[in-house]
């Protein structure tokens, strides 16, 4: 009984996760489509390029053919740069909440976050510090990640959630009776 009950709290938790995920996506992408600004069309072709690349290299280190792999990036070009753009788009959206708000990533914060790692793939923290120290470049994202979560979370606080699948409310009329729904 306490097995199913500790089972069905761990659902329970899931869901709510996966709730508040979906609610921050959607506040996320409502905030940066009323947003219109440029992005430099150079930084744009850099992380098309970039992507690209990464798409090469995997696709080498699994042995599929270059030529179709190239036809591949080439065919979905178009859609990999639209993506690209709402991708950096909501970068910046909350590089400037997390200024607004004056969020930031402490050390401890960020060492929480390599031991989480460690434990999911099952290595220690220091084999995920190791692997950091080769690509520098990953801590930075770390911290960037978590800070952009903290953004994702300061945005859910401030919005206020409207559950759609719930029946509307309805309001009486002058006589009394409810009126029927819309």
């Amino acid at each position: 009984a306490e097995l199913r009950k500790n089972i069905r709290r761990g659902i329970q938790r899931a869901k709510d996760r996966e709730h508040d995920r979906v609610a921050q996506e959607r506040l996320l992408d409502g905030l940066v489509a009323s947003v219109a600004f440029d992005l430099p069309a150079e930084l744009v072709d850099g992380s098309v390029a970039d992507w690209s690349e990464r798409q090469r290299v995997e696709a080498q280190a699994e042995g599929r053919d270059a030529d179709e792999v190239a036809k591949q990036l080439t065919a979905g070009k178009d859609e990999m740069r639209a993506k690209v753009e709402s991708d950096l788009r909501r970068h910046f959206v909350l590089e400037k909440i997390s200024e607004a708000e004056n969020l930031s990533v402490s050390e401890q914060e960020l060492m929480g976050a390599v031991e989480q790692i460690g434990r999911d793939n099952g290595s220690s923290a220091s084999d995920v510090i190791q692997h950091f120290q080769e690509q520098p470049g990953r801590l930075a994202e770390l911290r960037a990640h978590l800070k952009h979560e903290k953004a994702r979370e300061a945005l859910r606080k401030a919005a206020t959630i409207v559950d759609e699948t719930a029946p509307a409310p309805t309001s009486p009329d002058p006589k009394g009776s409810p009126r029927k729904g819309k």
